[in-house]
């Protein structure tokens, strides 16, 4: 096969556009949200403790199955051979939808047994994005710039609790104390 037509030598030889950056930039979005989950979650454990009277088994219950715990590894465990055999760009599609659902639950949540659906959902999917969108950044990246396209997901992974934190404190004059204080 000559190397005009071997799609995947041409994107590893490709020069490094503004799209891979976009593209890049979307997939570290979930890193992003990723990290502002656990970050949230445990930001609200303080209230979630006191509005649904929660009881010390109930929290530990809650934090076992969060997204930096089981939920998550559950979700990475799944998301790999999904990823392989439907393709990582569809697996990380639902992901977010997923991910937009389980947050929705959580938000809309009257009881702590929604609260826990919610946060397992998030948690999976947490755990599904990981492998998912890190993949697809190494795989449509071009050879050379494949190093400094993946550190971006960390520097997403900052910025999400940087921003949740930010907002749990602005959040605290209005009377929404996801600080706990």
């Amino acid at each position: 096969m000559s190397s005009n037509s071997d799609p995947f030598r041409s994107m590893d030889e490709a020069k490094l556009t503004s799209t891979h950056y976009k593209w890049t930039f979307l997939a570290a979005m979930g890193d992003f949200l990723d990290a502002g989950a656990i970050v949230a979650g445990g930001a609200s454990l303080a209230l979630w403790e006191t509005h649904f009277h929660l009881v010390g088994l109930l929290l530990g219950l809650i934090g076992a199955l969060s997204p930096n715990a089981f939920a998550a590894w559950l979700g990475a465990m799944v998301a790999g051979p999904l990823g392989d055999r439907y393709g990582r760009k569809a697996i990380y599609s639902y992901d977010l939808v997923l991910y937009a659902v389980g947050a929705l639950i959580m938000t809309a949540a009257i009881n702590y047994v929604m609260l826990v659906v919610g946060y397992i959902l998030v948690g999976f999917a947490v755990g599904v994005d990981v492998p998912t969108s890190w993949s697809l950044i190494a795989e449509y990246s071009p050879k050379g710039s494949r190093g400094k396209l993946m550190s971006l997901t960390n520097i997403f992974w900052y910025i999400g609790p940087i921003v949740i934190l930010l907002a749990a404190i602005g959040t605290v004059p209005i009377g929404v104390n996801f600080l706990g204080g």
